[in-house]
């Protein structure tokens, strides 16, 4: 009996422990969840990089600022912000500018309290459009983002600069979009030299085209210096994002574009402005992508042209430098061969000489002169002696 009941006990002991390992995998399953848990909350509140605003134009120096919606102090505390390495513009297939080789990123606040990053560098920039490729660290995260940066001409910005007080009356746009919208209504005679009178403004209806900036039916004249994004800027509705105009201009206007190139603008092309609906259909993302190809092959165009154009202005200079380095060196060799002050200086060396001989014999006149006066004072003294001599002899 005893040994039928010991196989039960040690079954039922064996039961046991089979149950330990289930309970202890129960266990770290759930601690597994709960570190999961924990790790995708974390990423929901994680630190954000969200829309950059260019403040400077095409020629000057990079100014621009990157909103940050969210952060607490102990990022930002922790925050550095830099330029990607040229090995990940390479990897992502965009153009590493020197420009942003000295970028300087710094984080800062707003009067209301938002955090945002100033981005400042003290070259000029000479391209339309620049890749850049932000990388932002801090104490529990790590995020990676890139952005286009779009620069208008000065010319443009100041035309626009004045438009301001025209603000208040489009009321649906906020003030720094509200600014930009008004230059193409008085963009023809914008070459004179007063664009600021508001006389200028009076004559012409300009509130009135406003609100149709994304309605139905409006064109645009490109006149000489315009650009797509100076144009896109101008008549996009306050929902709309920059890139999304852009590219919605350039698809409604494919033939205004050389090679369909949103930077190869025709100077004289009516273009068709795009509704907001026609805009809104394109995604952010799915316009910067086209931006950013767009970019590349601009870029890729200039530098072929550049690659052409300085191979005769070098060729040019180097023919125009052997000629001047050949008659240079001519002219020092007929220096070195004329020995022109070895004939002066044996000149000065003769009169120096004739004066010193002159010298000499006025010296030797002297001598033979004060030798006579010697002798004559010698043989005067010696009379003199031999008379006392002879005096004194009776005397005795």
């Amino acid at each position: 009996m005893m040994r039928k009941i010991l196989p039960a006990d040690r079954a039922t002991e064996a039961q046991k422990v089979m149950r330990k390992p289930q309970r202890w995998q129960a266990t770290a399953l759930a601690a597994a969840t709960a570190v999961l848990m924990g790790v995708s909350s974390f990423d929901a509140q994680a630190l954000a990089l969200g829309r950059l605003n260019v403040l400077s134009a095409l020629g000057e120096p990079l100014r621009a600022e990157i909103d940050i919606p969210d952060i607490n102090a102990e990022e930002a505390a922790s925050l550095k912000a830099g330029v990607a390495s040229a090995e990940a513009f390479k990897a992502a297939g965009l153009d590493y500018n020197l420009t942003i080789s000295n970028l300087q990123i710094a984080l800062m606040r707003r009067p209301d309290g938002r955090m945002y990053l100033r981005l400042s560098s003290d070259r000029a920039v000479n391209d339309p459009f620049l890749d850049l490729i932000l990388e932002a660290n801090w104490s529990s995260g790590r995020i990676v983002r890139d952005y286009t940066l779009l620069f208008d001409p000065p010319s443009l910005r100041q035309r626009a600069a004045p438009v301001a007080p025209t603000a208040p009356q489009i009321s649906a746009q906020p003030a720094p979009r509200s600014a930009s919208p008004t230059p193409p209504a008085y963009l023809p005679p914008a070459s004179s030299a007063t664009p600021r009178a508001p006389v200028a403004r009076a004559t012409r209806p300009v509130p009135a085209p406003r609100p149709q900036a994304s309605g139905d039916g409006k064109q645009v004249t490109v006149q000489a210096g315009d650009t797509a994004g100076k144009i896109a800027a101008d008549n996009k509705p306050a929902s709309i994002s920059l890139d999304q105009m852009l590219v919605a201009l350039l698809r409604a206007n494919p033939d205004a574009f050389i090679q369909g190139n949103i930077n190869r603008l025709k100077s004289g092309a009516v273009l068709d402005v795009p509704t907001a609906e026609q805009a809104s259909a394109i995604s952010t993302g799915e316009a910067r992508q086209t931006l950013v190809a767009q970019s590349k092959d601009f870029n890729d165009f200039r530098r072929k042209l550049a690659e052409g154009a300085p191979t005769t202005q070098v060729a040019s200079a180097d023919r125009a430098a052997g000629g001047k380095v050949q008659a240079r060196v001519e002219e020092k060799k007929a220096t070195t061969a004329t020995p022109d002050k070895l004939t002066l200086s044996k000149g000065a060396v003769q009169a120096k000489a004739q004066e010193e001989k002159i010298a000499k014999e006025r010296q030797a006149k002297e001598a033979s002169t004060r030798v006579a006066e010697l002798s004559k004072n010698i043989s005067e003294l010696s009379r003199i002696g031999g008379a006392s001599s002879a005096a004194g002899t009776p005397s005795a």
